[in-house]
């Protein structure tokens, strides 16, 4: 089958060229990469063109005229593709040799998958590893086996965590209409594996596929369990606000849901009314933490279900 690369620039420069590199040295050859950048101001567009014109892989270059956000740019960017297969692709990352090979591997040898992710190492600003996994950062527990599997639950892991990374994801094209458009507020890569795991089967593989990048340009981090880092964060993006995002988004996917009902899923509509209710409880919650405490504690049940539990209780207890 043949293989699509979807990525999206903006202002890419500082790590671009290491990243195309390990795309043109992928052990399974690709059909095209599609390349949309979203009105970068630095030199990223004269690095895409000084690789295209000394690789011999088929790069196509659209230079956006406004700016779309990251989400629209990856609609966009999909959407332009023809390959049968589909590997999103930040700036940002390394990936190792072997990644397109052994997701498109996954999705060949299984017809009802309709896309693979895998974990990831993580690597700083100067390309050296950190000694931690991509999975363990978004609360995704670790396979014993080496081996893919198929995701029945993960429906029921992504009321609680956004565990699939686009920089790791391959998709079918087939399932474009199914996948595209990405309402907001959703973020491509979350907005997509929900789309997946409704309506088609969807590979995990613990095998790290990529390096992912933490630098200081990215707003949070992956993998802190530090908790007063935990709580500044929450400060700074504020807690009604988050959960008032995460409302709107699984209102998005309860209004799919109800258009075009799932074919196979491990949850109920009832679970994302139930998500839906936390969120809107979050951003209602009292300022008096005296009232605040029994409204949380009421909840409990519908935290340890439809969020990370515990630690979200306690945020929402003291910001």
């Amino acid at each position: 089958m043949r293989i699509s690369v979807a990525m999206c620039t903006y202002n890419a420069s500082r790590f671009l060229r290491e990243q195309l590199d390990s795309i043109a040295f992928q052990t399974r050859p690709i059909e095209e990469l599609v390349i949309c950048d979203d009105g970068s101001q630095d030199n990223t567009a004269e690095i895409i063109r000084n690789f295209s014109l000394n690789t011999s892989l088929h790069v196509r270059f659209i230079q956006n005229g406004q700016n779309l956000g990251t989400a629209r740019n990856f609609e966009k960017s999909i959407s332009m593709c023809k390959g049968e297969l589909i590997a999103l692709c930040d700036q940002d990352d390394v990936w190792f040799p072997e990644k397109l090979e052994k997701l498109a591997g996954i999705l060949e040898g299984d017809h009802t998958l309709g896309g693979a992710f895998s974990d990831a190492e993580l690597i700083d600003e100067q390309s050296q590893p950190l000694g931690r996994r991509l999975w363990a950062g978004v609360h995704y527990a670790n396979l014993d086996s080496p081996h893919c599997h198929a995701e029945g639950p993960l429906a029921r892991t992504l009321l609680k965590y956004e565990v699939v990374t686009g920089a790791t994801l391959m998709i079918r094209a087939a399932l474009r209409d199914q996948v595209l458009p990405i309402p907001p507020p959703w973020i491509h890569d979350g907005w997509i594996a929900w789309m997946l795991v409704l309506h088609s089967g969807i590979a995990a593989t613990p095998d790290p596929l990529v390096k992912y990048r933490i630098h200081h340009a990215q707003q949070v981090g992956i993998g802190s369990n530090r908790v007063l880092e935990r709580l500044h964060q929450a400060r700074e993006v504020g807690r009604k606000q988050h959960a008032l995002t995460v409302a709107r988004r699984f209102e998005a996917i309860r209004a799919h849901w109800v258009q075009n009902p799932p074919s196979r899923c491990s949850i109920s509509l009832d679970d994302i009314d139930a998500k839906i209710q936390l969120s809107h409880l979050r951003v209602n919650l009292s300022s008096n933490y005296l009232i605040r405490i029994p409204e949380v504690g009421r909840a409990a049940h519908l935290y340890l279900k439809y969020s990370r539990g515990i630690p979200i209780m306690c945020r929402d207890l003291l910001v």
